[in-house]
């Protein structure tokens, strides 16, 4: 199992529409830019009407995943983000957005889950909180969505 929060993103602060979806939350995915970051399957950037939209604004971030290089476009600071729960909204926060051509699944930065005051205390569980939150208010993953 894998910690997966339920956010909002809206492309721009304030501007355009928003929209629901699932982010799986990678410890491992580590920002190297000033802003938090989020990376998104290309559909859900059309979808925010950022991709090609802003294809000219977009630098070219080199990294490594599953063992490889890679290659993704990356515009700074172009998405607000909300974690929504059944009884709370964090948030917004403004991210800059890697777009993964192959992605199929939201993927928030460690910088991303900081900045949203997320803590991860079970991931083999799925279990996470907020920091300002006891032990005893432990929130469960949400079912994975796949943006194919």
């Amino acid at each position: 199992m894998a910690v997966r929060i339920r956010l909002k993103a809206r492309r721009g602060p304030k501007a355009g529409r928003a929209i629901e979806t699932v982010a799986l939350v990678n410890s491992g995915y580590e920002s190297e830019t000033s802003f938090p970051d989020i990376a998104i399957p290309a559909r859900l950037a059309e979808e925010l009407a950022i991709w090609p939209q802003l294809k000219e604004e977009a630098i070219m971030l080199e990294g490594v995943s599953f063992g490889g290089p890679t290659r993704a476009p990356y515009l700074e600071g172009c998405v607000e983000v909300e974690v929504i729960t059944q009884d709370r909204v964090e948030g917004p926060i403004v991210a800059g957005v890697a777009i993964g051509e192959f992605e199929e699944e939201v993927l928030f930065s460690n910088s991303l889950t900081s900045a949203l005051k997320m803590a991860l205390e079970d991931v083999g569980l799925g279990l996470w909180r907020f920091r300002d939150e006891g032990l005893d208010r432990l929130r469960r993953t949400e079912l994975p969505e796949y943006w194919r």
